[in-house]
């Protein structure tokens, strides 16, 4: 995964948005995916415009008293990217 990829999301999945959290429904192979609401905001900037530095840069601006957040970040995206519901441009 590279800093410059933008990020895309994968049109057959549903999202509900259930306060704050996401459940994402995978038409495509049968499955339920729990987003908590850190994974959530991350679904909600994956939009096929920005890029994963974007992502990184936007999230630590907002939080910037979290520690480790950019690590928490690269493994929200690998957790997507393992379930199919997200692929790099």
């Amino acid at each position: 995964m590279h800093s410059n990829s933008i990020l895309i999301r994968d049109t057959a999945c549903i999202e509900e948005i259930l306060e704050g959290e996401i459940v994402l429904y995978c038409t495509k192979n049968s499955q339920a995916i729990y987003l908590n609401e850190s994974a959530a905001l991350i679904w909600q900037l994956i939009n096929n415009k920005h890029t994963v530095s974007d992502i990184i840069t936007l999230i630590c601006d907002a939080y910037p008293e979290e520690n480790n957040i950019q690590s928490d970040i690269y493994d929200t995206l690998n957790v997507l990217t393992q379930h199919g519901v997200i692929v790099y441009d």
